[in-house]
């Protein structure tokens, strides 16, 4: 069975189920180079310790085919923002770029085979800075295969170390975060990542990703889209580690394989896309936005 050269960061905490399933996923790969990390247990969760050891034995048993291994398993935790960032930055002082999957992102086969094309291609264009395995808007008609956002999905990832190298946990700017360097559409937009910036850098929102995308704003990057959606969370359950919203759009996004034949002549992001992004999922209490913020609080 051929294998997968593109080395992949597992990211686990306490879910057996959902590890299981996905590391399945990563099974069929057989990737060459594989990396495991996992956050410590929480004090004040008394069935955090058992289950956190009982993910991590059952991943590691799973191993049955020849290839590299390493973990980072940390006994104390962190919390989802220091913990998630600090695997990232060490799995990048070992491999120049990779793929990032957390333990309830499940990807279709293609998803390995697109990351792995997508990063060989825009490796030395240095302003693509994140390949995401999402659509969010399956519905919206591609003129091809892949186009470009500002905004960096995280159900499924890949990058590189040079890119990841430029990441912050603290958001620069002040209080103002540079915003007026970004390309907002409107002002409410501005005035959103404003707040969400703030509560970040505060520490209200627990989370390693927004400070991601402040890093790929600032240094004029974009974000890889593809035409098709190429990931699935199935972390929407009672025993998640963040909290639920019940809104099964996200769980059951339409997914597909496509052809990687037809790429835009430059790499800048749709703002077309990008705004209706925004208008759907971001903005107003219904949407992304809501869901993000629950999905970052621990329980």
């Amino acid at each position: 069975m051929s294998s997968l050269n593109t080395p992949i960061l597992f990211l686990l905490f306490n879910r057996p189920e959902q590890s299981r399933i996905t590391f399945q996923r990563i099974r069929e790969q057989r990737p060459a180079f594989l990396f495991i990390a996992a956050d410590g247990p929480r004090t004040n969760h008394p069935d955090d310790e058992r289950l956190c050891n009982q993910v991590r034995s059952e991943v590691l048993a799973m191993i049955d085919w020849d290839c590299k291994v390493k973990t980072r398993f940390r006994e104390q935790n962190l919390g989802c923002g220091a913990a998630v960032s600090d695997a990232i930055s060490w799995f990048f002082t070992e491999v120049e770029s990779g793929i990032i999957l957390e333990d309830d992102c499940l990807p279709i086969p293609f998803f390995f085979t697109y990351a792995e094309q997508m990063l060989k291609k825009y490796a030395d264009v240095g302003h693509v800075m994140h390949i995401s395995g999402n659509n969010f808007l399956t519905g919206m008609e591609a003129i091809t295969d892949v186009f470009f956002s500002k905004y960096p999905h995280s159900w499924g990832w890949a990058t590189w170390r040079n890119r990841w190298s430029l990441y912050t946990f603290q958001i620069p700017g002040n209080a103002d975060f540079r915003l007026n360097e970004f390309d907002f559409l409107t002002d409410e937009e501005k005035s959103y990542w404003r707040d969400i910036f703030a509560k970040t850098n505060s520490g209200i929102i627990n989370t390693w990703d927004y400070q991601w995308f402040h890093t790929i704003w600032r240094n004029k990057g974009v974000c890889l889209i593809p035409r098709n959606n190429l990931v699935v969370n199935i972390g929407f359950e009672g025993n998640a580690t963040h909290t639920l919203t019940g809104d099964k759009r996200f769980d059951s996004l339409r997914t597909g394989e496509f052809k990687l034949h037809i790429f835009p002549s430059h790499q800048e992001a749709d703002a077309a896309f990008d705004h209706c992004f925004f208008d759907t999922f971001l903005k107003g209490p219904s949407g992304l936005r809501t869901f993000l913020q629950k999905l970052r609080n621990w329980i």
